[in-house]
């Protein structure tokens, strides 16, 4: 329970559809399918028009699967990449791989937290609580904005 794995619940209960017991709730397959459709067509359709606007597929689908604290991210690199792109001439996609960088970081973190929880457990060690750790998570959080804002550019501000 303390280490929640959306994902990998999502791709577990696939395969246990698929090679276990057979049960997979189609339903919602099929209503995924026809929006991932229905996205796909309109990006078409905005792209034959020459709109500036793209309707991309991907954060829709990670937002249908994942809780809304995992989808809150890809919103915010789309508004900074928008600002970025708007306020600056030589906006570039180095921000991509920033952000690659800081998924990879995450994963190893959560690695790491995982280790840790587990060594607590085993050992019956208490776990830490930090004083003001909304704000110490909020400091890092634009921290990592004021990262991705930075990155976008391509060169760094003077």
């Amino acid at each position: 329970d303390k280490l929640r794995a959306p994902q990998a619940t999502l791709f577990a209960s696939l395969a246990q559809g698929f090679f276990g017991d057979g049960h997979l709730p189609w339903n919602m397959v099929a209503i995924g399918a026809g929006i991932g459709v229905a996205i796909i067509t309109l990006d078409i359709l905005l792209a034959r028009a020459g709109s500036t606007f793209r309707a991309h597929i991907m954060p829709v689908a990670v937002g249908i699967y994942l809780p809304f604290s995992l989808s809150v991210p890809i919103f915010i690199g789309g508004i900074i990449r928008a600002v970025v792109s708007r306020t600056s001439d030589d906006a570039s996609d180095k921000g991509v791989l920033f952000g690659s960088g800081m998924i990879a970081g995450e994963a190893l973190m959560g690695i790491g937290l995982a280790v840790a929880l587990t060594i607590s457990e085993v050992y019956g060690l208490e776990t830490i609580t930090l004083p003001g750790n909304a704000i110490i998570s909020l400091a890092l959080f634009a921290v990592c904005i004021s990262g991705f804002a930075l990155a976008a550019r391509k060169q760094p501000p003077a």
